[in-house]
Formats: C-alpha cells, sequence, structure tokens
C-alpha cells in the first residue's frame, strides 16, 4: 500500500484513517494509534464520479469519491463512513471497487438521543472497537480510550472557547481562517491541533489587543458540509465579518459535550455524540430551526447566510422552516445552494447584494 502523503493527508507522522460524518468517534480511531483525518473532496471535475454515481447526489460525495477513484486517498489505513443519508452509504457500497487495499466500515447511527438509542449505539461502537482493533492490528483498552476522550475532549473545548471568544470580539480572528483552523484541526492528532489552536487563539488575542476592530455587517454561516474558507472569505473581502458558524464541519464539531467519565467510555461516547449540536437528518424541522435561531438570539449577527449543499434533502426540506423563523426574528437571511466548488461570479454578485440590503 502506497505510504505517501496525498490529498488529504495528515501533517502528523505515522499512519492515518479517514472519516466523513461528524457522528464518527474518532477517539476509537486515535485510540487504536491512528490519526483520524476527516475527509475532504477535490474541487474539480467529478467526471469519474459520474460514472459511478448519480449525478443527482451529494457533491461532497461525489467529490471524495472522485478523489478516491484518483488514488489520493490511497495513503490511508482505513475509512470508516457512518448512516447518516443514502450519498455516505452507497459511497460505502462504491468504496472496495476504487480503493480495494483500504479497509472500511460503516457506522449504523440513530437517529435519536433517547437512553435506548444509546445502548443501541453503544452496541454499534463496540463493533466499529471490533473491527479498527483487527483492521489497525492492535487492542483498545478502556485506559486507551479514556485518554483519546480526554485529549479530544481538550480540544473540543479549547475550539468553543475560539468561537465564543470571535462572537463576543476579544480576538481578531475572521471566520475565514476560524474555519481553516477547524478543518486542520480535525485532521490532526487531538495534541498536535490542540497545541495549533491555542497559538492561533494567543496570537488573535494580541492582534486584538493591538486595537484591530472587526468592521462591516456581522454575519452567521451556517448549513451542512461546507468546508471551505473561501466562501467566508468572499464575504470578508466585501468587508463582512463571519463572527460565528452552524457548520458540520465548524462548530458542530466542538458541540461534543465532554464524554462522561464514570460510566463505560463506549457508552458515554454514544451518549456525547448522540446529543451533540444535532444535523437536520437527527431532529424535526421544527426543532433545528429553533436551534439555529437560539444561536442567531446569543450571536446577533446582521444576516444569516445558509449555504445547503444540492440534494441534501435533509437541510433543504428545512430551509423554509429556517426561513420563515429568521423572518419573524427580523434577520435578513442569504440561502445558497452549492455544487462544492469555491464559487461564482454569480454567487460573488448575490453576496454583494446581500450585503447591501444590511
Amino acid at each position: 500500500m502506497p505510504t505517501e502523503k496525498k490529498e488529504n493527508a495528515t501533517d502528523d507522522s505515522g499512519p492515518s484513517a479517514g472519516w466523513f460524518c461528524g457522528y464518527t468517534p474518532i477517539e476509537i480511531l486515535d485510540a487504536a494509534g491512528m490519526t483520524p483525518v476527516r475527509i475532504t473532496g477535490e474541487r474539480a471535475s467529478t467526471g469519474v464520479a459520474d460514472s459511478l454515481m448519480h449525478t443527482n447526489i451529494c457533491p461532497y460525495v461525489k467529490a471524495c469519491l472522485e478523489s478516491a477513484a484518483g488514488g489520493r486517498l490511497n495513503h490511508l489505513r482505513g475509512a470508516v463512513f457512518t448512516s447518516g443519508c443514502d450519498a455516505q452509504r452507497r459511497f460505502f457500497d462504491i468504496w472496495p471497487s476504487v480503493v480495494p487495499d483500504v479497509p472500511a466500515f460503516l457506522l449504523a447511527v440513530p437517529r435519536r438521543g433517547d437512553d435506548a438509542s444509546v445502548l443501541a449505539f453503544a452496541a454499534r461502537l463496540s463493533e466499529f472497537k471490533s473491527w479498527a482493533e483487527e483492521t489497525f492490528a492492535t487492542q483498545i483498552g478502556d485506559d486507551k480510550l479514556r485518554e483519546s476522550i480526554r485529549s479530544y475532549a481538550k480540544l473540543r473545548e479549547a475550539l468553543a472557547g475560539m468561537d465564543e471568544a470571535r462572537e463576543a470580539g476579544l480576538i481578531d480572528m475572521p471566520g475565514s481562517r476560524a474555519m481553516e483552523i477547524y478543518i486542520a484541526a480535525q485532521r490532526m492528532s487531538p495534541g498536535a491541533a490542540l497545541d495549533m489552536a491555542e497559538n492561533e487563539v494567543a496570537a488573535a488575542k494580541a492582534r486584538a489587543g493591538a486595537g484591530t476592530d472587526a468592521k462591516g455587517p456581522k454575519l452567521l454561516l451556517a448549513g451542512n458540509m461546507t468546508d471551505d474558507p473561501e466562501l467566508a472569505r468572499m464575504f470578508e473581502s466585501y468587508g463582512a465579518t463571519v463572527v460565528s458558524d452552524a457548520l458540520c464541519a465548524g462548530s458542530r464539531f466542538s458541540s461534543t459535550a465532554p464524554p462522561d467519565p464514570d460510566i463505560p467510555p463506549l457508552e458515554a461516547l454514544a451518549r456525547a455524540y448522540l446529543r451533540k449540536s444535532p444535523c437536520p437528518r437527527m431532529v424535526d424541522a421544527d426543532d433545528y430551526a429553533s436551534r439555529l435561531v437560539r444561536k442567531v438570539e446569543e450571536t446577533k449577527p446582521d444576516g444569516v447566510v445558509f449555504h445547503i449543499l444540492k440534494f441534501c434533502d435533509a437541510h433543504l426540506y428545512d430551509a423554509p422552516f429556517i426561513r420563515d423563523s429568521l423572518r419573524r426574528l427580523g434577520v435578513r437571511a442569504l440561502f445558497i445552494e452549492g455544487d462544492y466548488t469555491s464559487g461564482s461570479g454569480q454567487l460573488a454578485t448575490r453576496a454583494q447584494a446581500f450585503l447591501e440590503t444590511i
């Protein structure tokens, strides 16, 4: 198996395992001696992926499939998928034909967070743990797993603190840079990611102390798998400040509460992940919209930019409820249906027009 580092490779030395969904307990991969690397796709033509999957399917999944088919994920020692959506499940089905030397595991994630669902998810995590032990030729004892849990809890606490400081204007950190930090943190070992986050926050605090003030309209960036800092950077180039986010690859990563140390670690992980800030797949439209409204009330942005990837039924179904909720709140919102590219002239025009209305 090739060992050279390619797209989505970690900056850490040592073996890595890929993951796609925020409901993957990456602590298990870390405890198995792997660096958990969140996989993102290439923003280019998806010709090969289009020949393997229907064209009207999640562009993020197709972009990742294009990377896999092009050999750019062959450096991974394993890959973990979840049952979070049909597109990801179909990607799991195709994976052995495009990356035959990289073992894959499909993790079933319950849609509810009640006690019965927690116990069911803990049982699935036991299967995931057994797969990791066999695949990576290791043993994952409870002590090792608890150590990984503590490491990721520290990282998430640091990232959440970074968000709070940004929202309060205590540090000088553009939203685009915060997105870069989040993406990088999800491709490193927890220790390396914690060091990076703490250094970035310290530098941003020093800049704020030097008297740099955020100017322009304040925006909240929300949506699904938005992992391209260029989106935030575009709004920043027109004078706006992205003060907060509600994204799968952003603040939802740090929203997982520290697992309970007084219960078995797999049950603690199951409980923490099922009760984190949810994506629309996990709750009904009214619940999801009300949670976003609460975040808007807490952060008080001048506008909300809601970015949804095409063909994401769960998010698109909720869009009318979210639009109505924000309208009742008196908050202007821009809804963008993206295709996992870095934008276009039309998008830039819409962004400028939206900012002019604030």
